[in-house]
């Protein structure tokens, strides 16, 4: 099913998708800015994952 995502996740996503890097090389910082989101999200986040996927297969 298609997802309606609003404009100011989807900005929010960009700004995470700029921190796979970090969380590649286990940056402490990086991981607790991901999982702050993640706690301030909530499951509303995990509807939105499959569009960072897409966008780091776009890359």
């Amino acid at each position: 099913c298609e997802i309606e995502i609003e404009e100011s996740h989807k900005q929010y996503l960009k700004g995470l998708n700029t921190d796979k890097i970090d969380l590649l090389t286990h940056s402490t910082e990086s991981r607790r800015r991901f999982e702050k989101a993640l706690k301030d999200h909530g499951l509303r986040l995990i509807s939105y994952l499959k569009v960072i996927v897409e966008d780091v297969n776009n890359f």
